[in-house]
């Protein structure tokens, strides 16, 4: 699966190929999820998911925690959750889903500070 944000408009750097990242999936592990999950342009068959997540640096409103890091810890903080990974898991049931894939759809998405930890997935195959 591919972030489709990295293909946006508002991608600095999409030139004819898209970008490609080196995820560092140990920094991940801090991460909070802050926001919930959108969807939109549903077809029979897809759907588009939407959301965010916070890396530990920042509160749930995007902004930089200043009173809890001084700045050398900050650009610390940054460059080792420049690019975050984020596993996900989908099923038709809340009891079945796992991340082993046994019996849910799941993956695994890079995002960065350059889309602002956004994620874009689309969800193929529904009947």
């Amino acid at each position: 699966r591919h972030n489709l944000n990295y293909n946006g408009p508002f991608n600095p750097y999409i030139k004819e190929a898209p970008r490609r990242l080196i995820a560092d999936s140990s920094a991940s592990e801090n991460v909070k999820f802050c926001h919930g999950i959108a969807s939109g342009d549903p077809t029979d068959t897809d759907v588009l998911l939407w959301s965010r997540v916070t890396p530990p640096f920042q509160n749930e409103y995007r902004q930089d925690l200043n009173d809890t890091y001084n700045s050398t810890e900050l650009i610390a903080l940054k460059a080792q959750y420049y690019t975050i990974t984020v596993d996900y898991a989908i099923s038709a049931s809340m009891d079945e889903i796992n991340f082993d894939c046994d019996n849910s759809m799941c993956g695994s998405l890079d995002t960065d500070y350059d889309i602002d930890y956004t994620v874009k997935l689309i969800v193929d195959d529904l009947t």
